[in-house]
C-alpha cells in the first residue's frame, strides 16, 4: 500500500515536492536516490539518527545535569519524546509522519554542552569577539551564523558541513524539507532590535539573512510537519522540566493546583467527554472519570509556594553574590538549611502524582491542538503546501484560551511557574553558572596559540575543508584574516559538539581541575 495516498493534500509528500523544488530538494545526486526500501523522508531520518551528532544528545543536558540523577532527561530523551507527540498529532492530521519525525529527531542537533546554559555561554562569547566583530560588523551579511550562537541555527551547520556522509561527504545531504523544519522549530520569527543584539541569533530573520540560508525562502512557520515539532517541543520540554523539577524537589505537584492552566485543562477534558458522548454515541465516562481521578485529589498551598518562591530569590541573589565573591561564605548554609526544610517536606510520591495527571494532561492538550488545527485549516481554505507557507500566522496550535493561560496570557502559567519560579532556582542557577565557566574556560585554552593545537588536526582539516570557499566568498580573501576565521569557527564547532562529560575531561586534562 503506498503511504502517500493517505496524505492530505497539504501534508508533505516526498514525491511532489522533489518535482516541485527540483534540485533544491536534495542538494546531491547518488547513485543511492531511489531506495526500494525507504522514501527520502526516511532515509533523512535514517541518517539523523545514524549520525555523531545525534548520538552525543544522550550525554548532553536538558535542564537538570544528569551527574545528580540518571532519570533527568537528557537531549536525546527530549528528542524521542518530541518525535512521539509529533507524530501522534501528524497522524491525526493526516500528515507525514516520516517527514514529521526527521524533522523532530534532528531539531536539537546543534544543541551544545549543558544545554541552555552552554548555547548562552557561547552566544555571548561569539556575539561580543572582536575579531568577529571586525570582519563582520553589524549589518554586514555573514556567510554563515558567526556572530552570536543558537542551537536552531547550528543545527543546519551540523547537518550541512560538520557531520559526514559515508564518512567522506560533507553534510547529511537532507532534503531542503527537513532542514527547513529543523531551521523552523525556533522559538520567534520577528524579535524588536534590542533582543536581536543580544542574542543574534534567536530570531529567525536574522538566521535567513545569512546568505547560505537563503535557500530557506522567506520567513514563515514551516510546513505542518514542522510546525507539528514546534508544538511538541513546547508541551515535551514543559511537562518534561516540571517531572524533573519535582524529582529534584524544586516543586511540590500541589503548587500546580493553583494555576489557571489546570482548570483549564479539567474543563476542557470534561467538554471533550460530553462531545465525544453525543457525537459518537459512546460512554464517555472512563475519560471523565481518569481525568478528575488524576485532578481532584490534589491540594492547594499557596502560603508554601509563595514562601517557596521568595525564598529561592534570595538564595538565588545569594548564591551568585556568593559566587563573584561579594559575600563570603558565613551565612550561606543557614539559607540552605531552610529551603531543605522546606524540601524535606515533600511527599514522596510527588513524582508518581504527577506523572499520572501528566499523561491525561498530554492526551488533553494533543486533542486540543488537533481539533484547533483542524478548524484553522477550514476557516484559511489550507489546501496545499504552499497555502500553508503563504499563510501568516501559525496553524498548529491549541486553542486560544488555552494558549493563554498556558504561555501567552498576563499570568500564565509558563511564565509563573517555569519563568519565575524553575528557573530562578538555586540548583539551576548553579549549572548555568558552572556550564558557563566552563565553556568560556574551554574557548579561552582553545583561541591561545598553544591552546589551538590542542584541537585535533584532523578537525582542522575537516572544518577547513568545509568552510573555508563560503568564506572567501563572502570577501575575506587575506590569508591572516581567513586563519583568524576558520580559527573561531573550529573552536566553535568543536566546543558545540561536545558532551557534558568530554567538556569535563578536557577541563581536567588541561587544568588539574
Amino acid at each position: 500500500m503506498d503511504y502517500d495516498k493517505k496524505l492530505a493534500g497539504y501534508a508533505l509528500n516526498h514525491k511532489e515536492r522533489k518535482e516541485y523544488l527540483g534540485p533544491h530538494f536534495r542538494k546531491h545526486k547518488t547513485d543511492r536516490e531511489e531506495d526500494q526500501y525507504r522514501n527520502d523522508y526516511q532515509r533523512d531520518c535514517d541518517r539523523i539518527i545514524w549520525s555523531n551528532a545525534f548520538r552525543r544528545l544522550q550525554n548532553k543536558t536538558q535542564v537538570f545535569a544528569h551527574d545528580d540523577d540518571d532519570h533527568y532527561r537528557r537531549r536525546l530523551t527530549h528528542s524521542i519524546e518530541v518525535a512521539g507527540i509529533a507524530c501522534s498529532i501528524a497522524r491525526k492530521l493526516s500528515l507525514n509522519e516520516d517527514a514529521t519525525r526527521a524533522i523532530a529527531l534532528g531539531h536539537d542537533i546543534g544543541h551544545a554542552p549543558f544545554g541552555h546554559a552552554g548555547e548562552k555561554a557561547l552566544n555571548e562569547i561569539l556575539r561580543d569577539n572582536k575579531k568577529l566583530g571586525k570582519y563582520f560588523p553589524e549589518g554586514v551579511r555573514q556567510p554563515v551564523p558567526l556572530r552570536g550562537f543558537n542551537h536552531c541555527a547550528h543545527a543546519i551547520e551540523v547537518v550541512e558541513r560538520i557531520e559526514t556522509l559515508h564518512g567522506i561527504d560533507p553534510g547529511l545531504d537532507l532534503c531542503l524539507d527537513i532542514r527547513d523544519g529543523i531551521l523552523k522549530h525556533i522559538y520567534h520569527i520577528k524579535r524588536n532590535a534590542d533582543d536581536i543584539k543580544k542574542e543574534p541569533f534567536s530570531a529567525l530573520s536574522e538566521i535567513v539573512k545569512c546568505k547560505e540560508y537563503q535557500d530557506y525562502h522567506e520567513c514563515n512557520y514551516g510546513s505542518l510537519e514542522a510546525q507539528c515539532v514546534w508544538f511538541a517541543d513546547k508541551v515535551t520540554y514543559l511537562f518534561g522540566d516540571l517531572e524533573d523539577a519535582i524529582r529534584a524537589k524544586i516543586f511540590r505537584f500541589d503548587i500546580m493546583r493553583q494555576r489557571k492552566m489546570l482548570d483549564k485543562l479539567m474543563r476542557m477534558a470534561q467538554k471533550m467527554a460530553e462531545k465525544a458522548k453525543l457525537k459518537f454515541n459512546i460512554s464517555s465516562t472512563n475519560i471523565e472519570t481518569q481525568i478528575v481521578a488524576a485532578i481532584k485529589p490534589l491540594e492547594c498551598d499557596i502560603v508554601r509556594a509563595a514562601r517557596k518562591a521568595k525564598l529561592d530569590k534570595v538564595l538565588s541573589a545569594k548564591f551568585k553574590n556568593h559566587y563573584e565573591e561579594k559575600y563570603p561564605k558565613t551565612g550561606m548554609q543557614e539559607l540552605y538549611d531552610k529551603s531543605d526544610e522546606i524540601q524535606a517536606r515533600y511527599r514522596d510520591d510527588d513524582v508518581r502524582q504527577f506523572i499520572f495527571w501528566r499523561n491525561k494532561a498530554i492526551s488533553v492538550m494533543i486533542a486540543d491542538c488537533v481539533r484547533a488545527t483542524e478548524q484553522r485549516i477550514v476557516d484559511k481554505s489550507i489546501k496545499s503546501v504552499d497555502d500553508v507557507l503563504d499563510d501568516d500566522e501559525r496553524i498548529v496550535d491549541v486553542s486560544d484560551d488555552l494558549k493563554k493561560s498556558w504561555r501567552e496570557g498576563k499570568d500564565n502559567f509558563y511564565k509563573k511557574a517555569m519563568e519565575e519560579i524553575l528557573f530562578r532556582h538555586r540548583i539551576i542557577l548553579r549549572h548555568t553558572y558552572n556550564a558557563g565557566h566552563k565553556i568560556r574556560r574551554l574557548f579561552e585554552i582553545y583561541d591561545s596559540d598553544e591552546g589551538y593545537e590542542l584541537v585535533p588536526s584532523d578537525y582542522k582539516d575537516t572544518t577547513t575543508e568545509n568552510y573555508e570557499a563560503i568564506i572567501r566568498d563572502s570577501g575575506v580573501t587575506k590569508n591572516h584574516d581567513l586563519k583568524d576565521i576558520m580559527k573561531i569557527i573550529t573552536i566553535r564547532n568543536y566546543i558545540a559538539g561536545m558532551t557534558d562529560a568530554f567538556v569535563n575531561q578536557k577541563l581536567k586534562e588541561y587544568t588539574g581541575i
